[in-house]
């Protein structure tokens, strides 16, 4: 067997919620069902997940720029500003659309599968 450095995301299932790495950077997964984030209007992100480039104010409306804002949310985000910032209905409906990670990606599949046990 090759190692082709890639990480597999469908080993060994991870808990839906927690802290998590895979060879980059750690990321937070919290339940969706605290994720309380507003469905509509304007969202400004902290510098902390917004960190480069100018625009850190997103219209949620507008499902590009809520994707994202949504992507910097998974990305960079703590679990209290993906508590304030994301929508879980408007995160499971977009998830497949988010250019994120595939590991971030596998393990809010998983939160989203678990929250509609």
């Amino acid at each position: 067997m090759v190692d082709t450095g890639q990480v597999s995301t469908s080993a060994a299932p991870l808990p839906p919620a927690g802290r998590f790495s895979a060879r980059k950077r750690p990321f937070d997964v919290v339940p969706l069902s605290e994720l309380r984030g507003p469905a509509a209007g304007v969202i400004t992100l902290p510098r902390h997940v917004k960190w480069s480039g100018k625009a850190a104010s997103y219209d949620l409306t507008d499902s590009i720029a809520r994707r994202t804002a949504y992507k910097h949310l998974l990305e960079e985000g703590l679990p209290d500003d993906l508590r304030q910032f994301v929508n879980a209905k408007l995160l499971a409906s977009d998830l497949r659309y988010l250019v994120i990670r595939p590991e971030i990606r596998a393990a809010w599949r998983r939160a989203v599968l678990a929250s509609r046990r």
